[in-house]
This record gives C-alpha cells, sequence and structure tokens, in this order.
C-alpha cells in the first residue's frame, strides 16, 4: 500500500473525475468537503479520515475500512458499502438514501438525524 505526501493527496483528489484508486491508504487524512462522487475506492483504508461534508454519492467504497470516520453531513446516496468497516464511524446527518450497506459494520457507529438507506431518518 503506497504512502503518499500532502502534495500527492492534493494532486490525486484533484485529478479528473471520477476518482480511480481502488485499496489507497488515506488513514487520518482529512478530507472534509471534496467531491467525490462515484470515487471507486474498494478496500480503501479511510481510519480516522476526516469526511465531514463530502460527497461520496454514487462512490464505490465496497470493503473499505473506515473505523472512526468522521462522515457528518456527507452524501452517500446510492453508494456501495457493501462489507465496509465502519465502526465507530460518527454519521451525524448523513444521506445514505439507496446506500447498500449490506455486511457492513456499524457496531459503535453514531448515526442521530442520518437518513437511512430506506429514507427513513435515524433517531
Amino acid at each position: 500500500m503506497a504512502e503518499f505526501n500532502r502534495y500527492q493527496i492534493y494532486m490525486l483528489l484533484n485529478q479528473p473525475k471520477p476518482l480511480w484508486l481502488p485499496g489507497v491508504n488515506l488513514e487520518g487524512v482529512d478530507l472534509r468537503g471534496l467531491d467525490l462522487k462515484d470515487a471507486y475506492l474498494p478496500n480503501a483504508i479511510l481510519i480516522d479520515a476526516n469526511m465531514n461534508g463530502v460527497d461520496l454519492s454514487g462512490a464505490n467504497l465496497r470493503s473499505a475500512l473506515m473505523q472512526n470516520a468522521h462522515l457528518n453531513d456527507a452524501n452517500l446516496t446510492n453508494a456501495n458499502l457493501v462489507g465496509a468497516d465502519l465502526r465507530g464511524a460518527s454519521l451525524r446527518k448523513a444521506n445514505m438514501t439507496g446506500a447498500d450497506i449490506m455486511g457492513s459494520n456499524t457496531v459503535g457507529a453514531s448515526m442521530p438525524g442520518a437518513i437511512l438507506p430506506d429514507g427513513t431518518t435515524s433517531d
């Protein structure tokens, strides 16, 4: 797994979309507010990443490691989160409408006000 410096991360995230980075290690990286719509990030390592307000609509995050990630106000509509590890993640007011979360691990995840895949709102 490659390690990236801040400049390399900046260049990767500002390339033409959709982003294609399977297995990328972005552990602890600040990705706040970025447009990652339709990004291809299966098996990505996003542990402790700050993804507040990120647009991940239609993104493929299959089997991504997202423990303790911050996804408050994130747009996860129609995202593929099959088998993703979201233990301890913060998903306050995240929009997960239509997301596929089959087999994902959300133990200890905080989701107050989140819109769940079926369109209902979490308490």
